[in-house]
């Protein structure tokens, strides 16, 4: 009988949800940081990738001319 006067009871079923949607919001919104920090590094990655992929030999040649220019003013 206590639950179903707990039920009937307009305060108590209140303050049950207003605490219930406090915990859920707060797990929703740290879920979905989550997830956004996950998304924005993959998307990081793919675009370094695909810089790398266009312009890998390129970028080593020109690390490589900077060493010897480099070696060469060291001399």
């Amino acid at each position: 009988m206590k639950d179903l006067f707990s039920l009937q009871n307009p305060e108590e079923i209140n303050e049950k949800m207003s605490s219930f949607l406090i915990i859920y919001n707060a797990l929703a919104t740290i879920s979905s940081s989550f997830v956004a920090v996950i998304l924005h590094v993959a998307i990081l990655f793919q675009y370094f990738n695909i810089v790398e992929l266009y312009e890998g030999h390129t970028l080593s040649h020109k690390i490589d001319q900077l060493t010897r220019d480099e070696a060469t003013r060291t001399e």
